[in-house]
């Protein structure tokens, strides 16, 4: 029988946030929405058990002092666990398994009055197991590939949803680079103003146009504006919906809960195009609705993606 350090394998001493990257990597490995083994889901039931024993202070206490037997019994009303998918699980059966167990046990009951000697040989035991840094970084992006390629019960999978998220971007980021290009004397001479008279920003434009403007521009087929404006107004209206279809898909599969705030962040350009519309031209406010929000939104996204 597994305790729930070794259900989650992390040493006794792990701190807490440790405890929970390796729930949530566990997660990824046995959530019934990614894994259809008919298993997994007595296999998620115990790794949700031992994350929420083992981030509870006053839990993981009672639980080393314990031991595993005797607090699964006690605290936990006899409740069994379902240890990780291995070789190992259908060997510890019959005698052996006995022996095992008991052998465990004794380790446990020890936990309590000799905890470092404990740990000692936890890592002992553990230590040939433990992988380099190498493997274990391609090991836990293998993981995050088997998680992120899971198919959901609305027929999406994840990582089509990354892609979608990349395809909204590029041409976006594309438009945005462009329209820069086509008008960087402007946009070189605003800066110098703006150093020189940085209270300009609230009143000037110093000649730059909207990318409102821009995007009507390059509808209406204007050649000095060229695709920059239907890249741009691309972008403005799909990344949105990219952005809360991945954001709702990883909440439910509690891969990573992800912020709503991303969502409104991803529809800055939709309010920047809004706000141009209504009047409101300034250019900081161009700043945050067309640059800021989306590139925020977009890195922060792809950060806990490849983390």
């Amino acid at each position: 029988m597994q305790d729930f350090y070794e259900v989650l394998d992390v040493d006794p001493d792990a701190s807490r946030e440790r405890i929970r990257r390796a729930y949530r990597e566990k997660v990824k490995e046995y959530h019934p929405d990614v894994n259809d083994d008919s298993r997994a889901r007595a296999q998620f039931t115990t790794v949700k058990r031992a994350e929420e024993v083992l981030t509870d202070g006053t839990e993981r206490r009672a639980y080393d002092r314990l031991g595993h037997e005797r607090y699964v019994a006690e605290r936990l009303n006899g409740g069994q666990t379902a240890g990780r998918r291995s070789s190992r699980s259908s060997a510890a059966a019959g005698p052996t398994a006995t022996a095992r167990q008991r052998t465990r046990a004794g380790g446990n009951a020890r936990r309590g009055t000799q905890r470092t000697g404990a740990r000692g040989s936890r890592s002992g035991r553990t230590g040939g197991r433990r992988r380099s840094g190498s493997a274990e970084k391609s090991d836990d992006w293998h993981s995050v590939r088997e998680t992120y390629s899971g198919f959901s019960a609305s027929g999406y999978t994840v990582r089509y949803l990354w892609l979608f998220v990349l395809v909204a971007s590029l041409p976006y980021l594309g438009g945005i680079a462009a329209f820069s290009l086509a008008h960087a004397g402007t946009i070189a001479g605003a800066l110098g103003s703006v150093l020189a008279d940085p209270a300009a920003l609230a009143t000037d434009r110093f000649g730059l146009p909207t990318l409102t403007a821009a995007i009507v521009a390059s509808v209406e087929g204007d050649p000095g504006t060229g695709a920059a404006g239907v890249l741009i107004l691309f972008g403005a209206l799909v990344l949105p919906v990219a952005f809360a279809m991945t954001v709702w898909q990883l909440r439910r599969l509690t891969v990573w809960q992800a912020s709503p705030l991303y969502v409104p962040a991803a529809g800055g350009p939709l309010l920047g195009i809004a706000l141009n519309a209504g009047g409101i031209t300034l250019l900081p406010v161009d700043a945050l609705c067309y640059l800021l929000l989306p590139l925020a939104a977009l890195s922060t996204l792809l950060y806990h993606r490849f983390r």
